[in-house]
């Protein structure tokens, strides 16, 4: 039975690999491949954990589900530029804003 577990949490790896890479270049959003990646990982994390008998398996588990969690957090802002937060600086100034 662990061999079946393993052999889907690798599967559920190369699967994550795979569908970010599809919808990264499908929707041309290397986030959005990210975060599906990302889910499939961590299902492969959760398979794993199922088969622990001490502590390492729950803390990968863990770990997987703290990086999924902050890559998604990341995701949902855009990014801020250093020219964004100073417009006088891109030679932008506060009459140029309208």
């Amino acid at each position: 039975m662990s061999a079946l577990i393993h052999a889907a949490a690798l599967f559920c790896v190369a699967a994550g690999l795979v569908a970010g890479v599809v919808v990264a270049l499908s929707a041309r959003d290397g986030r959005l491949g990210l975060r599906v990646g990302l889910d499939f990982w961590l299902a492969a994390g959760l398979l794993n954990l199922s088969l622990a008998r001490d502590w390492q398996g729950p803390l990968v588990a863990g770990l997987v589900l703290a990086v999924r969690q902050t890559a998604g957090l990341g995701m949902r802002h855009p990014v801020v530029s250093l020219r964004d937060l100073t417009p006088w600086r891109s030679g932008r100034g506060p009459a140029d804003d309208s």
